[in-house]
C-alpha cells in the first residue's frame, strides 16, 4: 500500500476523488492505514475527503471487521 498511497491524496476534478466521495456518501467507511501514514508522513488533511485513520494498522482492522 505504501508505493500506491498516491492514488489517495487529495487530487480535486481525478475519477478516483469522485469515486471516493460516492462510496463515502453511500456509507462505505474508508480506513487508511495509520502505519503506513506514519511511515510516508501523510496526514488526514492530505487524504481524499471520507477517509478515517486505522490507528492500530490496515491489517489488525481487516481481522476486527472479520
Amino acid at each position: 500500500m505504501a508505493r500506491r498511497c498516491g492514488r489517495f491524496i487529495r487530487r480535486p476534478r481525478t475519477p478516483i476523488f469522485r469515486s471516493v466521495g460516492q462510496f463515502s456518501k453511500a456509507g462505505l467507511e474508508l480506513a487508511f492505514c495509520g502505519n503506513t501514514m506514519k511511515s510516508q508522513n501523510i496526514t488526514l488533511k492530505d487524504l481524499l475527503p471520507g477517509f478515517i485513520v486505522a490507528e492500530r494498522g490496515g491489517v489488525v482492522r481487516l481481522a476486527e471487521l472479520q
